[in-house]
């Protein structure tokens, strides 16, 4: 079989299997034998390792007919200085030999090799491509240490989920543009919502949930007083600075809100910021402030907060990203948490709206 064998590894693993199986092979001393003959023609260095070792393997299982094959391999290797391991592997082997040392702590080394098969590779099924995926979003945090996403040894009461949009929302329908799903990221669509002038036309009907959760056809804020009936605080937002809020309360609050009262924003930038320090620099100006933020190799991503002024005034609980691969905007997720506990969906849209010129004017 070895001599129709050309590659180096394929002879040096028929060898490792001889050597491994000479008490089943009848015929191996004898192929090996060739090959001992053959020596100075070998020029591989692991052919000449395995077939040491295949040979010590065969002296101990089947010594009378591997003696004199031995010595003369011996002979070979430690003339050999093609390789400084096979001239010291056999320079040693034959010293055990010489020096009547007990079989059994020559045996421990020579042929009690046997190796198990994976110990160090991986199969091609374990290769889950998702699973790094999911570990280069959590890169410097322990998930790169454990092998696993967060969710899987972070409780859920501790966790802070970064949603950009729910599952169920329109803009993942392809209406406005399609969204890439597979990155778990809304890309911005091809033709970026632009202001509309106000004019005299009545505001939407009051069933048009799906119209008032987009802001697509709220009326645009004008100085004048919209012509429908408003509370006083739809007209203007002011938003308070100097707040500081800790991480704790920014999970609680954001986990107590469910996803589907969630509102969505696509807020049109001049161009996309070259990092996030010029992005939590701007946004400040206008008192929304960073609670954390990162660059990864497709977005900028913020975790931003605001506080309405007043006793009884809003906190809106931001997350966002810019895609660095599509048109400039910053896809912005707000949560409104209302001091009250009460829930207002067409007056917590407005004041978003306002928060999402706030940031337009402050990025723009």
């Amino acid at each position: 079989t070895l001599r129709y064998v050309q590659e180096p590894s394929g002879k040096a693993s028929i060898i490792w299997l001889l050597g491994e199986c000479c008490d089943i092979v009848q015929d191996a001393p004898y192929a090996l034998e060739k090959m001992i003959d053959n020596y100075d023609g070998i020029k591989d260095v692991q052919v000449k390792q395995n077939l040491l070792n295949a040979t010590m393997k065969m002296f101990f299982a089947r010594p009378p007919e591997v003696q004199r094959m031995l010595g003369r391999l011996l002979m070979k290797v430690t003339d050999d200085v093609s390789s400084q391991d096979l001239h010291d592997r056999g320079l040693l082997y034959y010293r055990l030999l010489k020096s009547g040392a007990d079989p059994s702590s020559i045996l421990a080394h020579v042929i009690h090799t046997k190796s198990v098969i994976g110990g160090n590779s991986e199969f091609t099924e374990d290769d889950d491509k998702q699973l790094k995926s999911e570990l280069m979003q959590e890169f410097n945090s322990l998930a790169t240490i454990y092998g696993r996403s967060s969710v899987n040894f972070i409780q859920p009461e501790f966790q802070v989920v970064y949603k950009k949009m729910p599952p169920e929302h329109p803009l993942d329908g392809g209406a406005m543009g399609a969204a890439n799903t597979d990155a778990h990221v809304p890309v911005a669509p091809q033709e970026l919502p632009q202001p509309v002038a106000e004019s005299a036309a009545p505001p939407p009907p009051p069933d048009n949930m799906i119209g008032d959760l987009l802001g697509f056809d709220a009326p645009v804020p004008a100085a004048t007083p919209a012509p429908a009936p408003a509370p006083a605080t739809s007209s203007a937002l002011s938003l308070m600075g100097g707040v500081a809020m800790p991480p704790d309360e920014y999970q609680n609050k954001w986990g107590a809100i469910a996803d589907a009262d969630s509102f969505v924003e696509m807020v049109p930038l001049r161009s996309i910021p070259s990092s996030t320090d010029i992005v939590e620099a701007a946004l400040s100006g206008v008192q929304v402030f960073t609670m954390a933020s990162g660059e990864l190799p497709n977005e900028l991503k913020f975790f931003l907060y605001a506080q309405e002024e007043g006793a009884n005034g809003s906190t809106f609980l931001i997350q966002s990203n810019i895609p660095k691969d599509s048109e400039p905007a910053m896809i912005i997720t707000v949560k409104v948490h209302n001091p009250m506990g009460s829930l207002n969906p067409q007056e917590d849209q407005k004041k978003v709206s306002h928060l999402a010129q706030f940031i337009q004017s402050a990025l723009g």
